[in-house]
């Protein structure tokens, strides 16, 4: 569809998503490559291209586009999220800090919080590190509660006797 529309754009963003879900980045790669010589200042074409060089684990070259596409839109808390990952695979905690701070409304299962603590403990704030592990824990084990509470009501029982 996306070659037979002409390359249009929002046929190509939508193309890349549905790669995404399959985990085929090398194609999505492709895709956006072309789309960015088309667009090279769009913030979710950066986004994305910075999401696909992570998975296919260049953090380096993935930094440099999702700085690019923070610079066109800074509330993008996804982009903050994958930047501070990149920034972690290079081992640069410092600079993972503040994005991790930024994408920490995301978080719904401690993930982000916990990686907040050890990007603390790497970069000698232990205090801060300690404080952000004890909120992990109560996320982790509120996110477990939860789990195991919708685990109980989809459970399939046999009905009883008659």
């Amino acid at each position: 569809a996306y070659d037979l529309s002409g390359k249009n754009p929002a046929i190509g963003r939508q193309l890349v998503l549905a790669l995404f879900q399959v985990q085929d980045f090398t194609e999505a790669r492709h895709v956006l490559e072309a789309m960015l010589k088309q667009s090279p200042d769009a913030a979710d074409l950066n986004y994305m291209y910075g999401f696909t060089l992570l998975s296919l684990k260049q953090p380096k070259e993935a930094a440099r586009y999702l700085e690019i596409s923070l610079k066109r839109d800074p509330e993008n808390l996804a982009a903050h999220s994958t930047l501070a990952q990149a920034y972690l695979a290079m081992g640069e905690s410092k600079l993972a800090i503040p994005h991790l701070k930024a994408a920490l409304p995301t978080d719904r299962d401690g993930s982000l919080h916990y990686q907040l603590a050890r990007a603390y403990q790497a970069s000698g704030q232990p205090e801060l590190a300690r404080a952000m592990l004890q909120q992990y824990q109560q996320m982790h084990n509120a996110h477990q509660e939860e789990q195991q509470t919708l685990q109980k009501e989809v459970q399939i029982t046999a009905p009883g006797p008659g």
